[in-house]
């Protein structure tokens, strides 16, 4: 499925609110991309970086499916686990969908509307958590939260549907407030292809500017505040 221009639609659905300690990246590449080569990403490698740039280097986990593994413990101590019907790790290019690093990567076929795939944390809550989409179109993105709130998110690309013609884009969310349990993915689509690939983990030791005193929020560039461990971010 081909994103017929570079406008991402992130909702933030109706009973959800965020909150000043969230900070959302999101951005896409709609022509001109070669699986694999990140130099070709656009917006999506630009918004990627931006993203990870509020994490320290090093720290954080990224799962990138090379091990073949729904589930494990990333170099940051995080377990994961990945479930859903119709989720598959695939070592080829499929229908639009390719891998974003590497040669494997998570490939979903929806078989109808309401469709989901959940990442979770058995160990523990983490603070950021972003990933690379191809070939995606409508998704809802059900962020579930430690104080036992959810957030919900509408992801919507204009696409033009079967032309399957590669496509990248970037979400990533950062909540140093209230941290991140698990998260849905809900495909509203009756038939489509979805690729995932180089997911971001990161926990309260890996931000560059964790929760402040005042109230578990996070204040981003802000107060002219002393640089932390993370060279040109100020918090």
């Amino acid at each position: 499925m081909f994103l017929t221009k570079v406008t991402i639609f992130i909702l933030l659905l109706a009973g959800a609110q965020m909150t000043v300690s969230q900070v959302i990246y999101t951005g896409a590449q709609t022509s001109n991309v070669i699986a694999g080569d990140d130099t070709t990403y656009g917006q999506a490698k630009t918004k990627k970086d931006e993203f990870e740039a509020q994490l320290i280097d090093g720290n954080f986990g990224v799962i990138d499916f090379e091990d073949d593994s729904l589930s494990g413990t990333l170099s940051n101590g995080v377990d994961y686990l990945i479930t859903g019907a119709g989720a598959s790790i695939v070592g080829s290019p499929n229908a639009g969908t390719f891998p974003t690093s590497g040669s494997k990567f998570l490939f979903f076929e929806t078989n109808g509307p309401d469709d989901t795939v959940t990442i979770s944390f058995p160990n523990g809550a983490v603070e950021a958590f972003g990933f690379y989409a191809t070939d995606i179109e409508v998704t809802t993105l059900t962020v579930h939260l430690t104080s036992g709130d959810t957030e919900t998110f509408a992801i919507s690309s204009p696409l033009t549907a079967f032309t399957n013609v590669e496509s990248i884009l970037f979400f990533g969310l950062i909540d140093a407030g209230d941290p991140i349990t698990s998260i849905d993915f809900e495909f509203n689509s009756f038939f489509d292809f979805i690729g995932f690939d180089d997911i971001i983990i990161g926990t309260a030791n890996d931000l560059c500017c964790p929760a402040s005193s005042q109230g578990g929020r996070r204040l981003r560039y802000g107060g002219g505040g002393p640089l932390n461990s993370c060279p040109g971010v100020q918090c």
